[in-house]
């Protein structure tokens, strides 16, 4: 740290200096390096200027001296004294040699005997290790003062060019295209002069960048899409107004893959996708336990991702005052947006906090002070600050989302580009998690007896009665039953059985009708899908007529 800012503290000098002497912001640090061989060439081409003027005043002295009388005797002649020079290459290496023998080695106590001398470890890591930290530092530093010096250029020029419009006079004709609004935190001084690594310190700090749960793609258990639809078919003919069908979770995972997985893991794919099709942000909805938080751990984990963590519990009691949410904001946006850290995941846990309706409510007013205050930064930041090029995706997951306001959600204005509902697993799903979660668990355990009792489990049984239940909810129990039963493991199979299971599956939350149903009209508000009913029906109504009103207006 001393050595950064010491280095920072000599070429900041040297800037300020260039614009004293020449009032310009000096390009690059080309002349910083270069100012000793600078001044000995200006000192070298002032030097025969000297011997001029001094010739120059020995003629008029003698001219003078002729009008006057003439002096007798010898004449006294001037000995000019010799300039003081610098110091020589070899006064400056032996100054050194001094320096550095007083410094290190003066102090030291010798030795005659050469067995007992040994290496000083600190000595060789100043020597070797210092050196190259230093140069590391020096690299560092000076692109980030010559970023400052792009900067304070771009400045100076759209200074001038403002100036010269203000004196021109007479109606300007409109440029086409809209100027790109400064970003809110480019206003906050505190982050002018914080480069990307600071900013990413200050997010380690506050606890803002995890690491995320080791989850691969192969871990998702799930079943083919033509036996999940089996049980939405059986279903779908007993009703009589059409609901869309719940995605399986092989459909989850190729819809993940296309969304989140492919276009970030490679710079190439993410440049080559279309505008329209660029994906920023999506939201995943579902009941607790449904794996949107292990969907979220999934992409971070396959693309070997930075995970920011933004959500409401990492950020209770942080960043507060009149500016706090604008500066977490852009800090964490501004690590997003730099290729070294990409790709980068930024986590949004129960979203629906930070997007709550703002307006004044007589009931359940929300709290101005919590989540919804970041609302306005994240949509901007999201909005204006991501383009085409930029590796980050934005995850938020919610268990309620009918609380969100449905502006600040969808459209263009909008925080979210895509909807994903994560339901509660279809039958045939509820079978391969049973057989699963068992066989995990016996396989952690290590006892090879336990794998006798499987086959004789009835999962079919066991798959519905856990209707209703996520497949959270299903590992949940499964666990809680190996633990309870660690000392009977050995000595008697009798504790695992289909009762024993169901035991402790009933204590879990199970997903009601309530539930599903709010789950589903917040699908169709989000995805219009009532509107769409209407026009399908309106048509099937007329017969394939138009279903337009005719015009009123004076008759013919």
């Amino acid at each position: 740290f001393e050595v950064k800012e010491r280095l920072k503290e000599e070429r900041t000098k040297w800037i300020t200096d260039q614009l004293t002497k020449n009032g310009s912001v000096p390009e690059n640090l080309d002349k910083f390096y270069k100012q000793d061989q600078i001044e000995q060439e200006e000192k070298t081409a002032a030097e025969p200027q000297k011997k001029k003027s001094g010739k120059d005043g020995k003629k008029s002295k003698s001219g003078d001296g002729k009008k006057g009388k003439k002096s007798k005797g010898p004449v006294e002649v001037e000995v000019e004294e010799p300039p003081l020079g610098e110091q020589l290459k070899t006064t400056k290496a032996f100054k050194k040699e001094i320096t550095q023998f007083e410094t290190v080695w003066k102090n030291r106590i010798e030795c005659s005997e050469i067995q007992s001398q040994k290496y000083d470890a600190e000595l060789a890591k100043d020597s070797i290790i210092l050196a190259q930290a230093e140069e590391e530092v020096r690299i560092h530093v000076d692109e980030m003062l010559i970023l400052n010096l792009s900067k304070m250029k771009a400045s100076q020029s759209s200074g001038k060019k403002s100036k010269a419009k203000k004196g021109k006079k007479g109606k300007k004709s409109k440029k086409k295209g809209k100027k790109e609004k400064p970003l809110p935190g480019s206003k906050i001084s505190d982050l002018k002069n914080m480069d990307t690594d600071q900013m990413l310190s200050i997010l380690i700090e506050n606890e803002l960048i995890n690491n995320a749960s080791e989850v691969k793609i192969r871990d998702i258990v799930g079943v083919s899409d033509t036996i999940a639809n089996l049980d939405d078919q059986a279903r779908s003919s007993e009703n009589e107004r059409w609901m869309p069908k719940n995605p399986s979770i092989s459909q989850l995972k190729s819809i993940i893959a296309d969304y989140c997985i492919f276009p970030l893991g490679s710079s190439t794919i993410k440049k080559s996708v279309h505008e329209i099709h660029n994906v920023k942000s999506i939201m995943i909805y579902g009941p607790s336990g449904s794996g949107k938080t292990m969907m979220a751990e999934l992409i971070a984990t396959e693309l070997g991702a930075l995970f920011i963590n933004l959500s409401p519990e990492r950020l209770n009691g942080k960043f507060e005052g009149k500016v706090g949410a604008t500066k977490l904001v852009h800090m964490a946006f501004t690590v997003a947006k730099n290729p070294r850290y990409a790709p980068v995941v930024i986590y949004l846990d129960n979203c629906e906090e930070f997007f709550q309706s703002t307006k004044k409510k007589k009931k359940n007013p929300v709290d101005k002070n919590g989540p919804v205050r970041f609302q306005k930064d994240f949509i901007t930041y999201k909005n204006q600050c991501l383009t085409l090029d930029d590796r980050v995706i934005i995850i938020g997951t919610s268990r309620n989302p009918e609380k969100a306001d449905k502006k600040c959600l969808k459209g263009r204005t909008g925080f979210f580009d895509r909807f994903v509902y994560f339901p509660c697993p279809h039958y045939h799903e509820r079978v391969t998690l049973w057989q699963h979660f068992i066989v995990q668990c016996i396989e952690q355990t290590g006892i090879k007896h336990l794998k006798q009792a499987t086959p004789c489990l009835d999962f079919g049984s066991l798959a519905m009665v856990s209707e209703g239940f996520s497949s959270g909810m299903i590992k949940k129990s499964v666990q809680t039953l190996f633990n309870a039963n660690q000392f009977f493991q050995k000595r008697r199979l009798g504790w695992l059985s289909e009762e024993a299971l169901v035991k402790v599956l009933i204590t879990n939350y199970i997903v009601t009708e309530d539930d599903n149903a709010r789950f589903f009209d917040f699908t169709c508000q989000i995805t219009d899908l009532d509107s769409r009913r209407k026009l399908l029906c309106g048509d099937k109504n007329d017969g394939g007529k138009n279903t337009q009103k005719p015009k009123k207006g004076k008759k013919s």
